[in-house]
């Protein structure tokens, strides 16, 4: 599975890399086929936001989520 992480409005450290990074590989354990994972961390009007687009060979998934805590 490819991972790439990029950030908008913030630029993305090591740590919080390795941290995204950990957590969208263990998705192979519910879906076996994934090819790419698009994380995506933002900060928009004081609110943290995570989104990420997950492809496989026949389906898009798409999580947003927004908090105070990336």
């Amino acid at each position: 599975m490819r991972v790439i992480i990029s950030g908008r409005h913030l630029s993305v450290t090591a740590a919080i890399k390795e941290y995204a990074r950990d957590k969208a590989e263990r998705l192979d354990r519910f879906h076996r086929g994934i090819q790419t994972a698009r994380l995506t961390l933002a900060v928009e009007h004081g609110c943290d936001i995570a989104e990420i687009v997950v492809q496989t060979q026949r389906s898009t998934f798409v999580v947003h989520v927004e908090g105070e805590d990336m």
